[in-house]
């Protein structure tokens, strides 16, 4: 049984400090969900994202399958949004988007 998942999801941090959404991995979790290439990421589980390195924000986007990461982001229209999503390896997906 796999003890990392993560959610697929590949981030870059621009000149600012801010991260964005880079890519996803096809059939990952990120990839079903409702990310958008070019939105930003400004905290996962309440942890500020500002001029964090890139190797720490994906180091925070892993976890054990069944674990759940919360995104705080501002999509491209401008709106705070709140994500929460569940880390299951390959078959399930659970996503909840808080706006």
């Amino acid at each position: 049984m796999p003890t990392k998942g993560g959610i697929g999801l590949k981030t870059t941090r621009l000149n600012d400090g801010s991260h964005r959404v880079m890519g996803m991995a096809s059939g990952s979790v990120s990839a079903t969900s409702e990310l958008q290439i070019g939105e930003e990421i400004t905290s996962i589980d309440d942890i500020e994202l500002a001029n964090m390195p890139t190797e720490s924000v994906g180091v925070l986007l892993s976890g054990s399958p069944g674990s759940s990461v919360c995104l705080h982001m501002v999509n491209l229209g401008g709106v705070y949004i709140y994500m929460y999503i569940y880390m299951y390896i390959y078959i399930y997906i659970y996503i909840c988007i808080y706006t």
